[in-house]
């Protein structure tokens, strides 16, 4: 038994002393394509590289602050913010508890924290390379980059715009509504060369989920063949109207004018044959934009009031008011494709884009847009995105892993409307004095 004892002890120590040799390994620490070099080294630890918490938060941009009384390291980053008590393993990111494999702890007074998690929870890719034992956390700039392809200037005036579901396509809302290829760079189809009087205008457009309607509103709502532009129906007249396609198809949401806030909800009864079925009254201003979840569950209306209203699309019933105090009024509002998120825009508020929670109600974040009055919105398919356009024709597009803002483009006139394509590879822009700009995100 005495062998034994001292026959494991001794491998304790045999493993313990190869921990620390392990642990005191120069390696090579490389932050946005510059090398960091701490003044205390990094530690690895059951597998995981532990560093200088100052040393990892300040490159990435982030502020440190340190909770003496609950030994809490925090890193702040725009709206990003990682807490992470020393000697657990449950950190908060947003408020939101991840579980560490091993964590963040105190050597000789400096409190050293997981790297991979702390790039990776500030949206950065964390590399390891076990040749030259280097760890690379390259910048975003370095993983994608935005580029403009190509600039239309076809039209005297674009009030909005929409992408087909197949990506080939941008309806443009203008004095009459056009259909242009991405490909061709061309339009292929314009609303000018119908009749008097069938002609499609805009001032709201949304495509089929199988892409063979278009749907237009501002004089009253119509439908419309979404390869010639052929009139399929007129659902109603009004004024400022909007109109919103469910994600299958089935349903239509429509409201008739700019006075009141009443909301249609319209079933497919036979093709393309829609019967309305409901109304919603909240009896408030009227109403700027109309979005079904991307479930279907849920219809969403922003009010001039300054008020987003959810309705349960099934049962009728009010879900959630988001309100917004004396302000001239909500602009827009999108859904984040897992449908647990709305963003809206309230101009009057200025330079803020808000979100909230489909979970709990909650406003989650406020994200901070400098220099632009948000008008418009826009989540990749991807969910990787979040796309805004102001009157002052700043074009801003947040990662929405950290809420970090990836790029900002300044244009010579109003967005009016942008919207990603199907694929979330492009991005397409509309501005008050007639051009569409069409950007590529490209892989380094």
């Amino acid at each position: 038994m005495k062998k034994i004892t001292i026959l494991f002890l001794a491998l304790m120590l045999v493993v313990s002393l190869g921990m620390t040799a392990e642990a005191q390994e120069d390696i090579e620490l490389i932050i946005d394509g510059e090398t960091i070099q701490p003044d205390a080294p990094p530690k690895i630890i059951d597998g995981r590289t532990l560093v200088p918490a100052r040393h990892i938060f300040e490159p990435l941009g982030a502020k440190m602050e340190w909770d003496a009384q609950n030994n809490i390291a925090t890193g702040i980053l725009g709206n990003q913010r990682v807490d992470i008590p020393i000697g657990s393993k449950e950190v908060t990111v947003n408020g939101k508890t991840k579980v560490l494999d091993v964590p963040a702890q105190i050597f000789n007074g400096r409190t050293y924290i997981p790297l991979r998690f702390s790039g990776e929870a500030f949206g950065r890719d964390v590399i390891w390379d076990g040749a030259t034992k280097t760890i690379t956390i390259p910048s975003s700039e370095e993983k994608e980059k935005m580029v403009l392809l190509y600039t239309a200037e076809e039209w005297e005036e674009i009030s909005n715009l929409a992408y087909s579901p197949d990506g080939d396509t941008i309806a443009i809302g203008a004095k009459e509504v056009d259909l242009f290829s991405v490909t061709e760079r061309e339009i292929i189809a314009s609303g000018e060369d119908n009749p008097e009087g069938d002609r499609p205008q805009s001032n709201s457009l949304d495509f089929s989920p199988d892409g063979s309607i278009l749907g237009t509103a501002w004089w009253g709502v119509s439908l419309w063949d979404a390869k010639d532009l052929t009139k399929i129906d007129v659902l109603h007249g009004g004024h400022e109207c909007r109109v919103a396609f469910s994600p299958d198809g089935k349903m239509l949401a429509t409201h008739p004018n700019q006075t009141n806030g009443v909301v249609w909800l319209w079933q497919a009864e036979k093709g393309v044959d829609f019967e309305q079925v409901a109304e919603f009254d909240p009896e408030a201003g009227g109403v700027s934009a109309i979005e079904f979840s991307p479930d279907g569950a849920y219809l969403a209306a922003a009010f001039r009031d300054g008020e987003v209203r959810l309705w349960e699309v099934d049962s009728g019933k009010l879900a959630y008011t988001f309100t917004f105090e004396d302000t001239g009024g909500v602009r827009d509002l999108a859904f984040s494709p897992d449908g647990k998120t709305l963003a809206a825009v309230v101009p009057d508020l200025g330079r803020e884009v808000h979100l909230f929670s489909l979970e709990d109600g909650s406003r989650q974040k406020v994200l901070d847009a400098p220099d632009i009055t948000v008008s418009s919105l826009d989540f990749s398919p991807d969910g990787t995105k979040l796309a805004s356009g102001g009157y002052d024709g700043l074009l801003y597009v947040w990662d929405t892993g950290n809420c970090s803002l990836l790029y900002s483009v300044e244009h010579d006139d109003e967005i009016n409307g942008l919207s990603f394509s199907p694929d979330s590879k492009n991005l397409a822009i509309g501005t008050g004095n007639g051009n569409l700009y069409y950007y590529e995100f490209q892989k380094k």
